[in-house]
């Protein structure tokens, strides 16, 4: 079995829709790195996301399903957690992808193309982003008691969120992204 494997809202849904459509397979989608069970999964794709952006939109979305109140501990824990996932990258020797690429129309049917090599499965058909875009909606609707968004950069708490995110110490985040991303493939 293989998973896509990231910091939550970094483009995991995404993808692994996508993955879905292209090829008919399923294929996990972990965010937890305590649920990364050494060799568990043959293949471990994840996608590698600026840390500001990341983490502002999770803590945006966490607080949008009322999870988090964004006190300050909070905001330390979302900063944590992005350093945890990135290590478990570098750990179980991720397949990076870089999250611009991912989101680039010229370049998904390329990573989709890949992991479905990677995982010996067939690629059938291209990407349609409308498609992928009205099955996402269809899972925000279905998770709309939850208040699931698929993006949240419209959110008004994300503009605050990230205004704080840009003045906090993220160095080690920095550091573990730059890393990360380094090995990513190469489009």
């Amino acid at each position: 079995m293989n998973c896509v494997f990231t910091y939550p809202r970094s483009g995991s849904n995404f993808l692994t829709v996508a993955y879905k459509f292209c090829t008919e397979q399923e294929i996990d989608n972990v965010h937890g790195y305590i649920f990364l069970e050494e060799g568990q999964y043959k293949n471990i794709f994840s996608i590698a996301r600026d840390p500001i952006l990341s983490i502002s939109s999770y803590a945006t979305i966490s607080k949008k399903q009322n999870i988090w109140t964004n006190n300050l501990d909070e905001k330390y824990y979302f900063i944590d957690t992005y350093k945890e996932a990135y290590l478990a990258m570098i750990r179980n020797n991720s397949i990076i992808f870089k999250f611009e690429d991912v989101i680039d129309e010229a370049k998904i049917n390329k990573i989709i193309k890949y992991m479905s090599k990677t995982n010996n499965q067939n690629f059938k058909k291209n990407v349609n982003l409308q498609i992928i875009n009205n099955q996402l909606k269809e899972i925000e609707e279905q998770d709309k008691h939850l208040n699931f968004i698929t993006t949240s950069v419209k959110e008004e708490s994300y503009k605050e969120n990230k205004i704080y995110y840009e003045g906090a110490n993220l160095d080690e985040c920095y550091s573990l992204y730059n890393m990360v991303k380094k090995r990513a493939v190469n489009l």
